[in-house]
């Protein structure tokens, strides 16, 4: 007990001394939050006033109608690919002469044909 009555002093300037390092930190992290709070208020508030869950639903609409969209084209173009075996695909025209003395090639042959032959 002697002791501590005779480092009374000692003992008090090291515990201000303490708290005030206590407080500085304290300031500091305080500081620190508002910030991160004024960050935070405003990524929620998303571009021009608008709420970040409307922007969220506005994009999760518009993906769904993309998709929508995508699977529209899937199957115009199957169908368009099954389709397509009917379409001209190979033309041919061929020039001739049909008679030798002459040297005359008037005459022609036209082939269309579709996939099938």
């Amino acid at each position: 007990m002697q002791i501590i009555t005779a480092n009374l002093a000692y003992i008090s300037v090291g515990l201000l001394i303490a708290v005030a390092v206590l407080l500085v930190f304290c300031t500091i992290t305080m500081v620190g939050l508002a910030k991160l709070k004024k960050r935070y208020s405003s990524m929620m508030e998303g571009f021009e006033g608008e709420k970040i869950e409307m922007m969220l639903a506005n994009y999760r609409q518009k993906t769904d109608k993309a998709i929508g969209e995508i699977h529209f084209l899937q199957r115009e173009i199957l169908r368009m690919k099954d389709g397509a075996n009917t379409y001209l695909q190979h033309i041919s025209m061929l020039r001739y002469g049909t008679f030798y003395e002459k040297n005359s090639d008037i005459s022609f042959s036209l082939a269309l044909l579709d996939d099938n032959g």
